[in-house]
């Protein structure tokens, strides 16, 4: 299944998307994972830039902050849980989401898959990465 990105350009306040189409060396549609594979629920997130650093801010409500697991493997990141409906219940209406929650994205190689840091408040996954810092010095190298 097709993953697709929303992308409203009046949305664009901080102009993360804007500067990404206009010429960076990466695009938003690299951010997500080509080989990615659609399993259950897809939880809205958005992606920013701030200060030197990406920040992801996925919507993931009603779980623990032990329900959720991220990994990285080379440049692509993903975020899953499982949201579990108790079996004794017995349903009048059930108007909420339960099961497997996945979000699969590629990083771009500009910035630092150690730094990942990832606080859980409000029903809310946050995620951040810095920047490689990228100092232009001239170095020289020997030959061995």
């Amino acid at each position: 299944m097709t993953a697709y990105i929303r992308y409203l350009p009046a949305d664009d306040e901080c102009g993360f998307c804007s500067s990404v189409l206009n010429g960076q060396e990466y695009d938003i549609s690299e951010l997500m994972a080509k080989d990615s594979t659609y399993r259950g629920i897809s939880p809205d997130t958005d992606i920013y830039e701030k200060d030197e650093k990406i920040i992801f801010e996925t919507e993931l409500p009603g779980l623990s902050k032990n329900d959720i697991k991220i990994k990285v493997q080379e440049d692509i990141l993903s975020v899953s849980a499982q949201k579990s409906v108790d079996a004794s219940r017995k349903f009048l209406r059930k108007e909420r989401v339960y099961g497997k929650l996945e979000r699969t994205f590629r990083l771009p190689k500009d910035y630092d898959v150690n730094s990942l840091n990832a606080r859980y408040e409000n029903g809310v996954l946050t995620l951040e990465l810095s920047k490689i810092k990228n100092d232009n010095k001239v170095r020289e190298v020997q030959v061995l």
